[in-house]
């Protein structure tokens, strides 16, 4: 006959396998200081002494709480032995204690009069612990734990401490010294209460003061606490952080048995981040509504902007001036082929919907598809020259959303054109990295037509030369001098992005002694400068010695002594 009986399982463990292998869970070996800390608070210590005595590697954590009731519940897992109350608020697993266990070689703990003592691999192995009265007992309630062999030295244990010790909710001591706790509730710092999250804590940000502006996102940098102890991001009494957060220890909870990260972290994170955003967010709505919309506009508060989830938004709305961050008037560097100059002057002009839309400042941006496009030279200087504001400086920003978009003017190499007028004279001269074909002329003229209005702006120039596109150096009528800026449009002169001064200065001055002698034709005074740039002192031979100079077709040099 086949038996009816149904075949049941459960579940069941080894004790003494299982004693044996919580030492790896344990992942870090200073969580006993945290948990020796959280029990003197959760036994309602006013504060809690440690001492660490590196040549004993004794560590002593003592506090004035309500003491152990019954020593059986240091060592119950998963039976923490706290009072309902805190049971339900902080939910206790019962296992901190233990790390004391795997963490040093002998314990003793003395609370209210009575005490444990023993070797940790002894009692871990199955021995037992006896309850002895202790001697010299204070009245009042205590508890004193005594760990040997830690394996922690000086530097770990008040690294640690102070790193727990920064936002603990009661008063702790290293050594007779108080630790440093800023960042605690009652700390000092103005705690705003967050549902769904805890307290939270930013550093306001002062608009009139640029030291006050985060460099990145402003839910970056940020230490988080659980129970007062630091759960997420790096913390010590040494760090200063941004943001501060205590969360509700009934809506988070630390991941067992070490508890030094977040159960869902990442969820956690999230609602932290978004909690940090909204505060700073409400902040900037206030400091707009305070702040005309020229100071709103200011690069410092478009700079703290840009690091808030939404910011970026509120700088988009017709009411808020478009900031001098994003806008600036080109450089007087530009047109440049050297990569290091500014693109745009530092102003501080911001610019209001009203006047782009009217077209009393027009916003462009540079086609840059190539960094030794000559025909950018026609593009920086056109707008320079017109006023336009350049929108390109900050690549990371997309304007797509932004109200300036519509009204942006993309130019690039075929959007200017070039004319030159008064045509006068052409001529070739070699310097160092460039072949200059310079052409003498009244005034050129830069013209744009805008596609989309059908707008002609035309502009002539007179007084700037300009280094086009086909290999042309315009140099019109007011020239006199052609400075080293204006030798940039046709090379950088740069090696390892370092100006070579010496070919710069050398090419200055070739090219301009070139310029006077196309301009006026008197080659005597041309060969003059250059023979001044000898060094005669070296070479007092040629005291009252007189020469011949013939140059041929081919331009070559010929000199002969006349001989008296």
């Amino acid at each position: 006959m086949t038996s009816t009986v149904k075949k049941t399982v459960t579940i069941k463990s080894n004790q003494k396998n299982l004693l044996a292998n919580l030492e790896y869970s344990f992942t870090n070996k200073t969580t006993l200081l945290g948990e020796m800390i959280q029990n003197a608070r959760r036994a309602g210590a006013t504060a809690v002494n440690v001492t660490f005595d590196e040549v004993s590697g004794l560590l002593t954590f003592a506090d004035d709480g309500a003491g152990v009731a019954d020593f059986q519940d240091l060592f119950s897992i998963a039976d923490s032995g706290w009072d309902e109350r805190i049971k339900a608020s902080e939910r206790p697993f019962g296992m901190g204690f233990m790390s004391t266990l795997y963490s040093s070689e002998h314990i003793r703990v003395e609370s209210n009069g009575y005490f444990i003592e023993g070797n940790t691999k002894e009692l871990l192995a199955g021995g037992t612990l006896t309850v002895e009265k202790a001697a010299n007992a204070p009245a009042s309630t205590y508890t004193e734990v005594q760990l040997s062999g830690v394996g922690l030295n000086a530097r770990e244990v008040e690294y640690n401490m102070g790193r727990m010790a920064c936002g603990f909710a009661i008063p702790v001591y290293l050594n007779g010294y108080a630790l440093k706790q800023p960042y605690h509730l009652e700390g000092g710092l103005d705690f705003i209460e967050v549902p769904g999250i805890g307290y939270v804590s930013c550093e306001e940000f002062n608009p009139r003061d640029s030291q006050t502006y985060t460099h990145s996102m402003v839910s970056k940098h940020k230490v988080i606490y659980l129970q007062g102890l630091p759960i997420y991001g790096v913390m010590s009494e040494w760090d200063s952080y941004k943001s501060v957060i205590h969360l509700d220890p009934t809506l988070y909870f630390g991941r067992i048995p070490d508890r030094d990260k977040l159960v869902n972290e990442a969820d956690a994170l999230v609602k932290v981040d978004e909690a940090i955003n909204k505060i700073h967010l409400d902040r900037l709505l206030k400091i707009k509504s305070e702040m005309s919309a020229e100071d709103f506009a200011d690069k410092h508060i478009v700079r703290h902007a840009l690091n808030i989830e939404g910011g970026f938004k509120l700088l988009c709305e017709k009411d808020v001036m478009l900031s001098s961050y994003f806008a600036g008037d080109v450089s007087e560097q530009q047109p440049s082929l050297y990569g290091n100059h500014d693109l745009t002057e530092n102003s501080t002009d911001a610019v209001s919907f009203d006047d782009v839309q009217s077209g009393a400042v027009v916003c462009f941006d540079a086609e840059i598809t190539d960094t030794d496009d000559l025909g950018l030279n026609a593009v920086w200087l056109f707008a320079r020259r017109a006023g336009y504001k350049y929108v390109g400086n900050n690549a990371s920003v997309r304007f797509n959303e932004h109200w300036v978009n519509p009204f942006i003017q993309n130019l690039n190499s075929d959007s200017i054109q070039v004319a030159v007028h008064g045509a006068e004279k052409e001529a070739k001269l070699a310097l160092t990295y460039w072949h200059c074909n310079m052409v003498l002329c009244d005034h050129y003229t830069l013209t744009y037509i805008n596609q989309e209005t059908g707008i002609h702006t035309e502009l002539k120039i007179d007084d700037e030369p300009l280094y086009t596109e086909d290999g042309k150096f315009l140099v019109p009528s007011k020239v006199t001098w052609i400075s080293q800026e204006s030798l940039f449009q046709a090379d950088s002169y740069s090696k390892n992005d370092d100006i070579e001064e010496g070919e710069l200065n050398d090419d200055e001055s070739e090219i301009n002694t070139f310029l006077k002698v196309q301009r006026t034709g008197d080659v005597n005074n041309a060969l003059q400068s250059i023979l001044s740039d000898i060094n005669l002192d070296a070479y007092p031979d040629m005291v009252g010695k007189q020469f011949t100079l013939s140059i041929d077709s081919n331009l070559k040099m010929k000199l002969v002594e006349v001989i008296a």
